[in-house]
């Protein structure tokens, strides 16, 4: 969630989640294939809200694998997929 905090001259400061995307993608950057660049991103962005928790590094490699084998199985990118009724 991003949030508003106070910084130490009483402007207000702009507080972002660890692992909030605009710190993993490059601003200004037109990615010739997105998906792959997005999808890198994004698990960077879950490792780090991992990390910030202060989960072992054993859990969180195993949690990455495991969206990245699901992925690779499904071949295809979270979020593209059409759903089924």
């Amino acid at each position: 969630m991003v949030g508003l905090g106070r910084g130490p001259d009483a402007r207000a400061v702009r507080v972002l989640p660890a692992g909030a995307a605009c710190d993993t993608l490059a601003a200004g950057v037109i990615h010739l294939d997105p998906e792959p660049s997005v999808f890198d991103a994004m698990l960077q962005g879950w490792a780090a809200q991992m990390a910030s928790r202060g989960l072992k590094r054993t859990t969180m490699q195993s949690a990455l694998w495991l969206v990245r084998r699901f992925a690779a199985y499904t071949n295809d990118y979270p979020g593209t997929g059409s759903r089924r009724t």
